[in-house]
């Protein structure tokens, strides 16, 4: 009877992850490629994303290995490890070293974890930005995936350009070859759109507040960001602070509300529940839009911005009836406050 042989783990190197970095990211391209080209499979934009991502993540894993000059240690510093224990190493210094490490490699947590650690710089917020596109490509079938990966794109060219330059010391085009290439040539592509949108809402009017919280929306039909103001409105010389004033969709012509959009937007982002009965966006003073919120106290269209009184015994916002008045308390406290003088009567 044969005896089973235990799987031994290759030796480790470095480089390989460099080299399957740069592999997952010209699969990635390929894959959009193939999805553009006429009579192309749609579904490989969800394959170029996780491709992409998957890439982006082995850069920064190969960062983490090349932190030190130890093989063994470098290894530890990727691979999961069952657990990590002290190790005396003389003159009484103690050393902490992982034990037993597993077959796959760190994730995103302990990947930004050892980052902190070791002092190695990146945009987390762009990070996060991508990976929750990532997962957006992920419920969205593949005919409305073509915005998505286009912001993917777009997101992730000035990340790599940024952390292979200032962590690495290389070059992208070097590294990378010909898939930066076609990286950039979209990304430039998609830029030109971009800055073509800004400059139409900037010839409408549109008020600075209203742009930033625009820049977070999204196309209800195909997840696009590139939102436009409406062809047909602006002809029309319908006022951009008419709630009547639609954007629409550069890349499949949808069109809507405009401040509906903004409203529902800011509600998504701010109100903390939406099972919750009070909101934390209110009607505007000012430009009557519902975009007022009462976390920063700063509408979301036109930048107005007024201070609420809060009552003294539980903070909560006083009403404009309570104001008036010179109350203190809100309308519950006050109740509470003289059920409480009855009882102590």
């Amino acid at each position: 009877m044969r005896k089973k042989q235990t799987k031994v783990r290759p030796p480790f190197e470095a480089g390989r992850l460099l080299d399957n970095a740069k592999n997952s990211i010209a699969l990635g391209v390929e894959d959009f490629n193939s999805s553009q080209v006429e009579g192309g499979n749609s579904k490989r934009v969800l394959s170029a994303a996780r491709n992409f991502y998957s890439g982006l993540l082995l850069l920064f894993k190969f960062r983490i290995a090349i932190s030190t000059h130890d093989v063994d240690k470098s290894e530890g510093l990727v691979y999961e490890a069952e657990k990590v224990l002290p190790y005396l190493v003389g003159n009484g210094e103690i050393e902490w070293r992982p034990v037993n490490l597993k077959k796959y490699t760190i994730d995103f947590g302990a990947i930004q974890s050892r980052f902190e650690t070791l002092g190695i710089k990146t945009d987390w917020v762009a990070v996060k930005k991508l990976q929750d596109c990532r997962n957006d490509l992920e419920h969205f079938s593949p005919e409305h995936s073509m915005a998505d990966i286009g912001r993917f794109v777009a997101n992730l060219f000035p990340l790599l350009h940024q952390f292979i330059v200032d962590e690495l010391k290389g070059a992208p085009a070097e590294l990378l070859g010909s898939a930066w290439t076609s990286m950039l040539e979209f990304h430039e592509f998609h830029k030109a759109n971009l800055e073509k949108v800004n400059s139409q809402w900037a010839s409408v009017k549109l008020p600075d507040a209203a742009s930033r919280l625009l820049e977070e929306c999204k196309c209800y039909e195909c997840n696009s960001s590139l939102l436009a103001p409406n062809r047909n409105d602006v002809a029309a010389g319908v006022q951009i602070d008419f709630s009547e004033f639609r954007y629409e969709c550069v890349e499949c012509h949808y069109t809507d509300s405009l401040s509906e959009l903004l409203e529902a937007e800011l509600s998504l982002i701010q109100d903390s529940g939406i099972f919750s009965e009070e909101s934390n966006i209110v009607e505007c003073d000012s430009c009557f839009f519902v975009l007022f919120s009462l976390n920063d106290l700063a509408c979301h269209w036109c930048g107005y911005t007024k201070t609420i009184p809060r009552c003294g015994t539980c903070n909560s916002y006083l009403s404009e009836l309570e104001t008036k008045y010179g109350s203190t308390t809100c309308e519950r406290c006050s109740e509470d406050e003289y059920l409480l003088s009855l009882e102590n009567r």
